[in-house]
């Protein structure tokens, strides 16, 4: 019993230390593992850390001395003292610990006396270039309410003069972004998702899987026309349209900050906007749309991608092929639902398949499309020609015909005459004049006449020889319908 008794005191001890992994205040977390480790990097601070999730990190250790420094500059320009700024801090502690979805066993800043005052991040470009880099890593946050309490503190007008901007300005300047005031903003990441957004997008949405069957090079093929958005326009890089056979993308630059940015904030709307996961969609409408190089490259002609990366076409479908691996959604944007639906439904057209086939069966590089065109060029010639040829012989017989409608053809006994391949020797007297000529050449085998059509003996001679004539009754009227057998020639009544 005693045994008994013990385990389950230790258990119920157990059940008061648990707490939930996840809370609704819970903002700067972990990503995910199968969704970090298709690019660590990505996810991973370089430079400086920022919150409690990276402290130890390695790679961050060079940097905790210039912190350091940095923080001394803060506290001697701030109107607060450092008793001040870690009594803030420490009355924020709960609320700063439930932001985190791990506990967090660092939080404070150690401060100490240096003697260092030369600025070395911000002379070097690289450096600072890195640093905002490390700024908008999910992984490398603290609530935004910490820096505005901080700074308000250290920088509080007594005579309500604005000698200072707020702290938001000073984030929205340092990200070149639209300074728009909302106080849902929770972190820097946030901030950056907020400003491509740019607006509150508040859309209807289906649990419907978003399928494009063809890609960018495959609707090129079709017919389709893609085409950026005037840039001298405010640009929102969301903003899709499809109509009357145009697809209008805005312009998107690419370069080694693109997929930084691109994976934290995907991997933000994962775990926090799951039904607002607006650049989750528009990412993942790219991904279908770019499945090779072929199609990166038609984006990058149309002008609605630029790469500063080297292997633009390259680094562009990689990019877009596994900046959402592993995401998981529920429902999509029915905007890009109906585009899709749209661009699908515009190459299943019998005309647009057509062209398709077409375009890539005898237009795909250029050396066959010069084949292709050369081929049809001389076909044409060809049908040319032998149209002339026979609109020419046709002319040629026409006048020869009404010309010499009746000319005498005069040809002796065995001349042979030559016309269109064919071979015909009459007598001198079974074709009397050229029509007659052209007229045999014209006429099948079965329907030509004997050309030898000579009767030896007259009729007074054949009666000699015992023929008889009679006439013919069973004919129905052709003179022309001779018969002769068994001694008796039948000939027709002529009036």
């Amino acid at each position: 019993m005693e045994n008994e008794d013990h385990v389950a005191i230790e258990f119920e001890a157990m059940l008061e230390k648990a707490h939930p992994l996840f809370s609704n205040k819970s903002c700067c977390i972990l990503v995910p593992h199968d969704i970090r480790q298709t690019n660590e990097d990505a996810y991973t601070p370089m430079v400086v850390s920022v919150g409690p999730l990276h402290h130890r990190n390695p790679r961050v250790l060079s940097m905790e001395s210039h912190k350091q420094v940095y923080y001394r500059h803060f506290i001697k320009r701030s109107k607060a003292s450092l008793t001040d700024l870690m009594s803030c801090v420490r009355e924020l502690e709960p609320q700063i610990r439930a932001c985190y979805y791990e506990n967090i066993d660092f939080l404070f800043l150690r401060y100490d006396e240096g003697t260092t005052e030369d600025d070395v991040i911000f002379s070097k470009s690289w450096l600072q270039l890195r640093l905002s880099y490390d700024l908008l890593l999910l992984e490398n946050q603290l609530p935004l309410f910490v820096f505005v309490k901080l700074y308000n503190l250290a920088f509080a007008s007594s005579d309500g003069d604005d000698e200072f901007p707020s702290f938001m300005d000073l984030s929205y300047s340092y990200f070149s972004a639209e300074n728009n005031v909302n106080d849902q903003i929770v972190h820097f990441t946030d901030l950056c998702r907020y400003c491509i957004l740019k607006q509150q997008r508040p859309c209807e949405r289906k649990h419907k899987h978003l399928v494009l069957g063809h890609s960018a090079s495959e609707l090129l093929e079709a017919g389709l026309k893609f085409q950026v958005v005037n840039k001298s326009s405010p640009i929102d890089i969301l903003d899709l349209k499809f109509e009357h056979g145009v697809l209008t993308i805005p312009h998107i630059t690419v370069d080694d900050f693109t997929e930084v940015w691109l994976r934290n904030i995907v991997a933000l709307e994962q775990c926090h906007y799951p039904d607002e996961h607006y650049i989750t969609d528009y990412v993942n409408f790219l991904k279908q749309l770019v499945n090779s190089n072929r199609d990166a490259d038609v984006l990058i002609k149309a002008g609605i991608i630029q790469s500063d990366v080297s292997g633009s076409d390259i680094s562009v479908a990689k990019l877009f092929r596994d900046v959402d691996k592993h995401i998981l959604l529920e429902n999509y944007n029915v905007n890009y639902l109906q585009i899709c639906d749209d661009l699908n439904a515009y190459y299943k057209h019998p005309c647009n398949t057509k062209m398709a086939t077409l375009r890539r069966d005898y237009f795909p590089t250029p050396w066959k499309t010069a084949a292709s065109i050369a081929g049809i060029i001389l076909l044409l010639l060809s049908v040319i020609q032998t149209y002339h040829i026979f609109i020419i012989r046709i002319e040629l017989h026409i006048d020869i015909i009404s010309s010499l409608p009746r000319a005498p053809l005069n040809a002796e006994e065995g001349t042979t005459f030559i016309y269109n391949q064919g071979v015909l020797t009459p007598v001198s007297n079974s074709i009397t004049h050229f029509t007659d000529l052209l007229r045999y050449f014209i006429l099948p085998p079965s329907h030509k006449r004997p050309l030898r059509n000579v009767l030896g003996h007259t009729a007074f001679e054949l009666v000699e020889a015992r023929l008889k004539f009679q006439v013919n009754k069973s004919s129905h009227g052709c003179i022309l319908d001779l018969e002769f057998e068994h001694g008796v020639l039948k000939i027709q009544r002529n009036n």
